[in-house]
């Protein structure tokens, strides 16, 4: 999805692809305004906002963006976000 926005692999992995990076949320806070995503998903059901989380709010967490997207928060909790790949 980021490729076919026009963000090059090297915005998130970093200038050596031969070897590249695992990003980090400060990568993708880099583009992605964490306040706008609490904003935009704050009526969100159940109560919690998965962007908010009270722990594990960590991006990559859910958001694999080689794979499908993953609710983690499935895995203790009765939430059923639908999720995006970005």
């Amino acid at each position: 999805m980021h490729v076919a926005k026009g963000v090059p692999c090297q915005t998130c992995h970093g200038p050596d692809l031969q070897k590249p990076k695992e990003p980090s949320d400060k990568t993708c806070l880099g583009c992605h305004n964490r306040d706008a995503l609490i904003e935009k998903t704050k009526d969100l059901h159940p109560v919690v906002n998965p962007h908010n989380p009270p722990h594990n709010g960590e991006c990559i967490q859910c958001h694999l963006q080689h794979s499908d997207p993953v609710n983690n928060c499935a895995d203790c909790h009765k939430y059923d976000f639908k999720m995006k790949k970005l």
